[in-house]
């Protein structure tokens, strides 16, 4: 279990945590933060949690039986989720997912997930909610608060919201945009901007790596400009991103962003050792891409999420390689504090009819 400083509490579980059924790391760290009213109140919806070690498959997290076990041993022992996990990350949908019928086919799920989620919340993170509420001297108002925007994360997805906005703004202009406003757009969802705010928070988190080179610094802070400026492109910014993990016997697997004023590309890839003597090859599976315009393909339904989740994971653990590169382009030519782009994520259209 590895913490960061930086952002959100980040608690990252193992895959071996979860297969020993050890919750004993993330439990200390749960544990403190309910230590103190200034401790539960100084974590108000700033805590994320993922877990690391299952890049490799294609089951969703919540289809896996060892990981909804761990997840409900952990919860057994700490039920306050709605209280400290943010509404800008994945941590919190995973959770929740694993209380969930798993294998469903998409019609189904959608039809019984709604209202086995709202069983969850009634019989037991509610309570638990009220309960943490009242430790920390909130008012009734902003426990309701609380559960309302976490009813709205679980309809909507996470959301780029402003750290200071748990508080329902009802004045929010919910108002699609027009088809003319968004012809210059990535074709994005409004569901796609949580889990590219995951992605941003991962390369806040390969920023904080120590001894990174200067290069590399520059060519991060570029990469993070552009996804933090979804949905709008970037004009003359390009800049690949591959995670790297290495293995004994040559082989490699790899995780990539490809990202510009022009698309957005996620990707996972695998160098395979053939024949020793001759060397290998390599496979690429592009798991999203988006474009201006309104072009936007998944490999598979929740892909974006999926990988978003994977790639956090991957940020988090200080073994995986940094290889990075950009178009050249003149700095003082550079916008480094563009225009807000949350209205316009809160404004696209839908994944679901």
């Amino acid at each position: 279990m590895n913490q960061t400083g930086f952002g959100p509490l980040l608690i990252v579980v193992s895959r071996d945590e979860v297969l020993r059924k050890d919750i004993s790391g993330p439990f200390m760290t749960l544990k403190h933060l309910i230590s103190s009213r200034e401790n539960i109140r100084a974590n108000i919806l700033n805590v994320d949690i993922s877990f690391s070690g299952y890049d490799n498959t294609r089951e969703e997290l919540f289809e896996i039986p060892e990981v909804r076990s761990y997840v409900h041993a952990l919860d057994v022992e700490f039920p306050y989720w709605l209280y400290f996990l943010s509404r800008h990350f994945m941590g919190l949908q995973c959770l929740a997912y694993c209380y969930l019928d798993a294998y469903l086919i998409e019609e189904v799920r959608r039809e019984d997930h709604p209202k086995q989620l709202a069983n969850l919340i009634e019989r037991r993170w509610g309570p638990a909610l009220n309960q943490i509420c009242s430790a920390a001297g909130h008012t009734e108002a902003e426990a309701d608060s609380l559960l309302e925007s976490a009813l709205s994360y679980f309809m909507s997805g996470p959301t780029k919201l402003a750290e200071d906005t748990w508080v329902e703004d009802e004045s929010e202009d919910d108002e699609e945009v027009d088809s003319d406003d968004s012809d210059g757009l990535f074709g994005l969802f409004i569901e796609d901007s949580g889990p590219f705010t995951s992605v941003a928070q991962s390369i806040r988190l390969l920023l904080r790596r120590a001894n990174l080179p200067l290069g590399e610094i520059h060519q991060l802070a570029v990469m993070l400009l552009i996804i933090e400026s979804l949905p709008r492109p970037t004009p003359g910014l390009h800049v690949e991103l591959d995670l790297v993990e290495r293995h004994k016997n040559g082989e490699r697997t790899s995780m990539g962003i490809r990202a510009g004023s022009d698309e957005i590309r996620l990707t996972c890839t695998e160098y395979i050792i053939l024949d020793s003597r001759v060397g290998g090859d390599s496979e690429t599976e592009v798991w999203f891409g988006s474009s201006p315009g309104g072009w936007r393909e998944e490999s598979d339904f929740g892909a974006l999420r999926e990988w978003a989740e994977q790639f956090a994971a991957r940020a988090a653990d200080p073994r995986q390689e940094i290889l990075i590169s950009s178009d050249e382009c003149d700095d003082s030519e550079i916008d480094w504090h563009p225009e807000s782009s949350e209205d316009l994520w809160e404004k696209l259209h839908t994944e679901y009819p």
